[in-house]
């Protein structure tokens, strides 16, 4: 209560504590002055040294995520997280997306306004999402992998480019064809699109990552396979029938990126280049389009392996802890540290291995490193484990924070 009182006395002070349903707090000791509140009624945000912000759920017609941790409103940037990690505003958005989605489905009847393909496609996706996330829950037991989130964030946006897949579609129709054929078109086009940027984004994730990962990176690069089944057994029952040349250009774009010459008895007659253009061009994209997204859904899928390196690193926390026997609380926690032996200290590799990178990283790679040990070792986390564990928290924090200023100075 008491962050949520600072927070709503910050730049939300006409509204009722029990109308908030999330609360973000953006602040580096937890006083949530800085944040963003989810209510009944709208959003609310602050950021340092800015002016706070509202509106209206009425006055919303796209909650959008951005990369470094942006919201977009109706276009513009709302709000701007700089201490929550990425991915955790990625999933809001995407989820706030749905109620704006689902809320503007129901006026539309009456108004027209929204697109009825966009809102069929928006729920078939859904109902595929829900499919996908049971099957790898029960399948995998792996829910805390947040897979769904990462293919909804990719698919939202997909449908951003749907009005130039329905006027490819539009002008390759020939005069035999229906508007309910068409409408199948588009929607496959949309999953085309999806398949494709998402499969591509994964076939260019580091080697590192891929090594490191083995038969496991093959997993969460073909789970979209299973999605790409849900999302048609939709379309067959609330749209129509794919065409047989649409089906073969799935299996084409899945074999594309993720399989390499020689592995199957999979072989393309022209570069995998030109089969990429070819199939850019099928949907109603351009060049430029396809160079846009690909840097997107390459920072979201950045964001999302920095996540997966997190749950790894906590789980490797709880099996130091299991093991721990009666050793001393120093013990006890330096294990939460890099399990790499450090370079010298005071050294630009021994500043990256603090920050769990490369040495020679980017200034992006940096950040988001930056962000997540500074999630992972802030002393307010510790503040129920005792004196102690803040100690060595607030001592990690600073290790951290002379790592992250070394490393930014030396790529400035």
């Amino acid at each position: 209560m008491k962050k949520l009182s600072g927070a709503i006395s910050a730049y939300a002070p006409s509204i009722d504590p029990l109308e908030v349903l999330v609360l973000l707090d953006d602040t580096v000791f937890g006083g949530a002055r800085e944040g963003m509140i989810v209510t009944r009624d709208g959003l609310y945000a602050k950021q340092k040294f800015e002016e706070p912000r509202h509106i209206h759920w009425r006055n919303i017609r796209k909650v959008e995520p951005e990369t470094n941790s942006r919201v977009r409103v109706n276009g513009d940037v709302f709000f701007k997280a700089d201490i929550i990690h990425h991915f955790a505003i990625l999933a809001l958005a995407s989820r706030l997306n749905h109620f704006v989605a689902d809320s503007s489905e129901s006026s539309s009847d009456r108004t027209g306004a929204t697109d009825p393909l966009a809102r069929e496609l928006q729920l078939i996706h859904r109902n595929a999402l829900n499919s996908l996330a049971r099957h790898i829950d029960q399948e995998y037991e792996a829910s805390e992998l947040e897979l769904p989130s990462l293919i909804d964030a990719h698919f939202q946006r997909v449908m951003q480019e749907l009005p130039k897949m329905e006027r490819a579609v539009m002008r390759a129709a020939d005069q035999s064809s229906t508007p309910q054929s068409r409408k199948v078109e588009v929607a496959a086009c949309a999953l085309l699109s999806f398949i494709i940027f998402h499969a591509s984004a994964f076939s260019r994730t580091p080697d590192a990552i891929k090594d490191e990962l083995g038969e496991a990176f093959f997993f969460f690069a073909g789970i979209h396979m299973q999605y790409r089944d849900f999302f048609l057994e939709g379309v067959d029952r609330s749209i129509g029938v794919l065409k047989m040349d649409m089906q073969e250009f799935f299996e084409i774009a899945a074999m594309l990126f993720m399989v390499k010459d020689g592995e199957t008895d999979f072989q393309l007659n022209i570069s995998r280049e030109e089969a990429l253009a070819k199939m850019i061009s099928v949907v109603g994209l351009s060049a430029d389009d396809q160079l846009r997204i690909e840097r997107e859904f390459d920072a979201t899928l950045k964001s999302w392996w920095l996540h997966i390196e997190q749950l790894a690193d906590a789980g490797d926390e709880d099996e130091d802890e299991e093991h721990e026997g009666d050793d001393g609380v120093e013990d006890q926690y330096s294990r939460r540290s890099s399990n790499h032996a450090p370079g010298p200290r005071g050294s630009l590799i021994h500043h990256a291995e603090v920050l769990g990178i490369r040495p020679g990283a980017s200034r992006n790679e940096i950040e988001l490193a930056y962000r997540g040990r500074r999630s992972q070792y802030h002393p307010d986390r510790y503040a129920g484990e005792g004196p102690e564990a803040v100690a060595w928290a607030t001592g990690k924090m600073k290790e951290v924070n002379t790592a992250y200023q070394a490393l930014v100075e030396a790529v400035t």
